[in-house]
This record gives structure tokens, C-alpha cells and sequence, in this order.
């Protein structure tokens, strides 16, 4: 077998693996759960609010980037049924392994998240006295966002919106959304221009792309300079005192676990 031929394979087979996690989360089930309608189908499959919110929760990515992820899985798990460009007994073999890592992984992720303590006060001392870190560069926005394949279901969406007396209640209730920093220049043109061009606290759309329709509401706009606001910054905190303890936390865990069982290690 040529070296071209096994790096095909390979790449073949690490997909079929990254997607079985995906897949055993939602159950391999195309039904609904609790009433909840389907939000995206490939062929028989369907996926729920509640599924994405299951995988998301494993995941830094939002629920959109979820929900485009999990298709394209799906798409790719329908061309191996067709071309099966892998060999199954090989796919076996490899999928036992990718288990034992994934429960390896899975042990050692909730000993650390047990072991590793970081308290709520350490983070926000730890923005206030680097304030300096956390400056807008450039103008921004922050926005909810929300993005449809029909115009129908965007103009829906926007009435509904704007006769509820609690936006983000009703979005929670409804629709799946994004709330993210939007830099100028930096999103899609035509939105970009009717971001920045927006009313704090106003509805706006549908707005038509080559991505689809978009409603969207400016919650604040900030200029460069501005510091951010810590709840947007929070997050990247937590996680970046989490990352410095991670190491050696690690580490002394695994030492400890060691210490229970018969190890040893031959030399020549």
C-alpha cells in the first residue's frame, strides 16, 4: 500500500472516529426529544435544540457552529456509506482505541475539574489589575444575531421580536442565536455596514447575504480604547487560570493514582 494510500485512510478513519462521539451523543436518534422540533436533518437523521445544547456543552464553539459542524458530520458519515473509502476491520480496531482515549480523557477531565479550584474573586481581581489587557483595539459592537435560510422564517422572527416585551427570553424560548463582540471590517460586508449603521436596542432585518437572512440587535457599541466589560471577558479568564494550573495538576493526579496500582517499567 502506497504512503498517499495510507494517509487517505488515515484521514478517512480519524473522521469516522471524531464523528462517532458526535453521533453517540445524540443517540443516533432522528426523533425529537420532549416536544422540541427539528432543527437540521441530513437524509433520516434529525437534530434537536436539546441535542446541540448536549454537544455544545463539550465544546467552546456557539450553537450555529454546532449545528454547521454536526451537518457537515452527517453529510461526510453519508458519502463513507456510499464510497467506503476506509477499511471496516481497520476502523475497528482504531475506533477501540479512540474509546480507550476517550475514557482515559474523560477521567482525567473530571478529576481536574474537581482538583483545580479557581475562586470567582481571583478572576475578577486578576481583570482589575490588568486593565491594560483588556482594550478594544478597534471599534466593535456587541451583537445577537440571528441567521435563517428563509426569508419567510427571518420576517417571523422579527415580528415576534419586536412586540416581545423580553427579547432575550424569547430567544431562548425560540431560537437559536449568537451573542458576540463584532469588530468593524471584520464581519460580512453587508452586515458590517448595517451594524455599525444600527440604533442600540433596536431590531433590524431581515438583511439578505449569500449566507441567508439576518436579524440581528446592537446591545452596546464600543469604540477603541474602551475596556471590555468583564462578563465578556470573564470566560477567557477562568480559562486561562485554568490552563496555567493544568500542568502541574495533572501531573500530581496522576502521580497519585500511580501510587494504587502495581507499575513498572523495564529497561534494557
Amino acid at each position: 500500500m502506497s504512503k498517499k494510500t495510507l494517509v487517505l485512510l488515515f484521514s478517512a478513519v480519524l473522521i469516522v472516529l471524531l464523528v462517532a462521539l458526535v453521533l453517540f451523543l445524540v443517540n443516533f436518534s432522528g426523533q425529537s426529544k420532549g416536544g422540541d422540533s427539528p432543527l437540521a436533518r441530513v437524509e433520516d437523521l434529525t437534530i434537536t435544540l436539546n441535542d446541540l445544547k448536549e454537544v455544545s456543552l463539550l465544546t467552546n464553539f456557539s450553537l450555529g457552529e454546532t449545528a454547521e459542524r454536526w451537518i457537515d458530520e452527517q453529510v461526510l458519515l453519508e458519502h463513507a456509506k456510499v464510497s467506503r473509502p476506509y477499511d471496516r476491520s481497520l476502523s475497528s480496531s482504531r475506533l477501540r482505541a479512540y474509546e480507550r482515549r476517550v475514557i482515559a480523557g474523560m477521567v482525567i477531565d473530571s478529576l481536574l475539574m474537581r482538583y483545580i479550584k479557581i475562586d470567582p474573586e481571583s478572576i475578577r481581581e486578576y481583570y482589575v489589575n490588568n486593565l491594560h489587557d483588556f482594550q478594544f483595539q478597534d471599534s466593535a459592537a456587541l451583537v445577537i444575531h440571528l441567521g435563517f435560510t428563509s426569508i419567510e422564517h427571518a420576517r417571523v422572527a422579527l415580528e415576534a421580536l419586536r412586540s416581545s416585551p423580553s427579547f432575550l427570553d424569547s430567544l431562548s424560548d425560540r431560537y437559536n442565536y449568537d451573542r458576540q463582540i463584532v469588530y468593524r471590517r471584520r464581519f460580512i460586508p453587508v452586515l458590517d455596514r448595517a451594524i455599525f449603521a444600527a440604533t442600540e436596542n433596536q431590531v433590524y432585518g431581515p438583511i439578505a447575504s449569500d449566507f441567508g437572512y439576518h436579524v440581528f440587535l446592537v446591545e452596546r457599541f464600543f469604540n477603541r480604547g474602551h475596556t471590555i466589560p468583564f462578563s465578556l471577558v470573564e470566560k477567557h479568564i477562568y480559562e486561562h487560570t485554568f490552563q496555567q494550573q493544568l500542568p502541574l495538576a495533572r501531573s500530581t493526579i496522576l502521580d497519585s493514582l500511580r501510587e494504587t496500582l502495581d507499575i513498572e517499567v523495564y529497561h534494557d
